[in-house]
């Protein structure tokens, strides 16, 4: 879950633009794509992973008395969160309108959208784990085929 959490938010991060050329962006757009944020799960979405890091990091450091890592997330929570927030906006700024943004809040607002940003996590753990052993049958593919061919 914590890899499908963290791949989620490296579909988000992975295009960040370079602080050399910022893009302007208003504050309707900005809300618009927090809305977003919460209408399509991505916001549920950080919370859970913001859960499993700590989690994770208190299986690692289990010395580190249990306050702390309660204060760790609940911080995270409040302003890590607004944090990755506020950096993502300027991609969304680089790639689509804010008429774009308020069509997708619509399309989200909808039943369907509900039912996708419901699913999605779903969807993209199994997708997943679909992906992983399409690339193993290919993988195995390859590795026969050159040692067949004597490679």
């Amino acid at each position: 879950m914590l890899t499908l959490c963290m791949a989620f938010i490296g579909v988000f991060t992975l295009n960040a633009q370079d602080e050399s050329s910022p893009v302007e962006f208003s504050k309707e757009y900005e809300e618009a794509v927090y809305k977003m944020f919460d209408l399509n799960g991505s916001k549920e979405t950080y919370k859970a992973v913001v859960v499993q890091m700590k989690d994770m990091f208190q299986q690692q450091f289990s010395q580190v008395p249990e306050e702390y890592w309660n204060r760790f997330k609940e911080e995270v929570l409040k302003d890590g969160i607004n944090q990755l927030k506020k950096d993502i906006v300027p991609i969304y700024a680089k790639y689509l309108t804010l008429e774009e943004i308020k069509a997708i809040n619509t399309f989200y607002a909808s039943p369907a959208g509900k039912k996708l940003a419901l699913n999605t996590p779903m969807i993209t753990q199994e997708s997943m784990l679909v992906g992983q052993a399409w690339g193993a049958k290919i993988a195995e593919k390859v590795m026969t085929e050159l040692q067949e061919e004597g490679y």
